[in-house]
């Protein structure tokens, strides 16, 4: 049985204010479509943040650096290990149900950009070795054959969209009215993009792997703008995953 056509999982990243969240909706609706199984995994950092990190973050020293830095590497830990537990239980699910797709908002490669390491070479370094203790917290009778756990759990994508973010292009689109816990600058949203956009394109670059759903800036309806995007994305999925195509797509989805 080959589970990499049994179960696959689709990536949606990018920087702030990509529209990651629209994104998600598209592929359910494509997973639909092609009557696929599906598990959508939200964001967990954000979960986790929600759930009392939030409260950890707000006591840190106004301009402690070394603080932050602490803070946002022990964050990214437990995001890495809670990842892990999601995507192993969204495989395990959809195996017993005959396959289907696991539609993630982020995934491992993303922990890189939020971590407290001023350079990306010091980010890396970080990841990985906290990448390798999140796996043996999940599985420490992996601790050594990390390399054949990896490949058991299907933990590379079949696809992964990064949603660039309008601060790169179409900074008039980036406001709070869309995120009212957003908290980036428009540059600091275009730097977070652009990391992120490194990470995944380092780890998997290759354009049947990894694809840039772009903003189109020169379309100025900002409602056909978007629309147009989310088509982009719909169509690119149904490339990369072999799937039926569901044509134009418009936002917001009827309820």
């Amino acid at each position: 049985m080959n589970l990499k056509q049994l179960v696959r999982k689709a990536v949606v990243s990018g920087g702030p204010g990509g529209g990651k969240g629209a994104a998600g909706e598209v592929l359910i609706q494509l997973a639909k479509a092609n009557e696929l199984n599906f598990v959508l995994i939200p964001e967990t950092a954000t979960d986790l943040f929600n759930s009392g990190w939030r409260d950890k973050f707000n006591f840190l020293p106004l301009g402690d650096k070394q603080a932050r830095f602490d803070f946002f590497n022990e964050l990214q830990s437990a995001v890495l290990v809670e990842q892990y537990q999601r995507e192993i239980q969204a495989f395990k699910e959809l195996t017993l149900e005959g396959g289907g797709l696991i539609i993630c908002d982020r995934s491992f490669h993303d922990s890189i950009t939020y971590m407290g390491a001023e350079t990306y070479e010091g980010k890396l370094t970080l990841f990985r070795k906290i990448h390798r203790d999140a796996l043996v917290a999940c599985f420490p009778e992996w601790q050594n054959d990390v390399e054949i756990f990896q490949a058991f759990l299907k933990i590379d994508p079949s696809a992964v969209f990064l949603m660039r973010s309008p601060a790169v292009d179409c900074a008039e689109s980036y406001t709070l009215t869309t995120n009212e816990q957003r908290t980036e600058t428009v540059p600091e949203a275009a730097a977070l993009d652009a990391l992120t956009k490194r990470a995944w394109f380092e780890a998997y670059g290759r354009s049947d792997v990894v694809v840039e759903i772009e903003n189109y800036p020169d379309i100025k309806n900002k409602d056909l703008r978007f629309n147009t995007k989310l088509t982009c994305l719909a169509d690119e999925t149904a490339r990369l995953l072999e799937l039926k195509p569901i044509g134009m797509v418009s936002w917001p989805f009827a309820k």
